[in-house]
């Protein structure tokens, strides 16, 4: 049994995270100014939206939230101010495999890995970053694998495409250092 929850990411590691969020049950990662931080909150797609529209308000930048399932999948929203909430999948054949769908039913819902990846790139520049495209791409194309953790390893993955900093310390699933 894997990690199931939601994590927020919001620039401002100044900010209050119990102001801000008061569903967080602890900051997982600090990212430079970012922040990562674990949801007692089960918030997927649409569902994140007015989560992700009150991290934008208070923090004047981009939000992104991502629902992770059993470590080995994970739905992906994103907002910037102004913007419209988007939505993708990591480990797309895990997804289709959750909600009975197709591949055609997976591009109705959640777009291509392309549309997905063209969308992360606009959030990231948008919030100031400079994205690396062809490892957003890469992530957002990975429809299944044996590695353990996946949803996890590619949802830290997608951050580091993003280009938001590396994490002064790894993550609780990659082991001891």
């Amino acid at each position: 049994m894997g990690f199931i929850g939601t994590l927020a990411v919001w620039r401002g590691a100044d900010v209050e995270a119990n102001a801000v969020i008061p569903d967080v049950t602890e900051s997982f990662q600090e990212r430079g100014p970012w922040v990562v931080s674990y949801l007692d909150a089960e918030l997927i797609g649409e569902d994140a939206a007015p989560l992700l529209s009150d991290l934008c308000r208070l923090t004047e930048a981009p939000a992104l939230a991502a629902f992770v399932f059993e470590s080995d999948s994970a739905f992906v929203t994103a907002l910037a101010p102004g913007g419209d909430p988007w939505i993708t999948c990591l480990v797309r054949d895990a997804v289709a495999g959750l909600e009975g769908l197709d591949e055609a039913g997976m591009t109705v819902r959640y777009g291509s890995s392309e549309q997905g990846a063209e969308r992360a790139i606009e959030w990231s520049q948008r919030a100031g970053l400079t994205p690396d495209a062809g490892a957003v791409q890469q992530v957002l194309a990975v429809k299944d694998s044996p590695e353990i953790f996946l949803g996890l390893r590619l949802f830290d993955r997608l951050l580091s495409a993003l280009g938001l900093p590396e994490p002064e310390e790894k993550p609780w699933y990659e082991g001891p250092a």
